[in-house]
């Protein structure tokens, strides 16, 4: 499962439900869940980031930004 780029939090839980899969260990699942949700937390925070951003450029009066505002 790893790959460039990948990131660790991701291939831990991989690696734990591998465990969990193949080796029985169950438990390892619950290993997984905090690194999944961190993960989960930065990509919605990089996700509002994005129009965030757009926001900015638009009230800066930025020509060609859409932002889906209406005056």
């Amino acid at each position: 499962m790893t790959a460039e780029g990948v990131d660790a939090r991701l291939v831990r839980a991989g690696e734990r439900y591998e465990q969990a899969v193949l080796g029985g260990d169950v438990k390892s699942l619950d290993e997984a869940e905090p690194d999944l949700a961190a993960l989960e937390a930065d990509v919605v925070l990089a996700r509002g980031r994005i129009p965030h951003a757009r926001f900015l450029a638009w009230s800066a009066g930025r020509v060609g930004v859409d932002v889906g505002v209406s005056e």
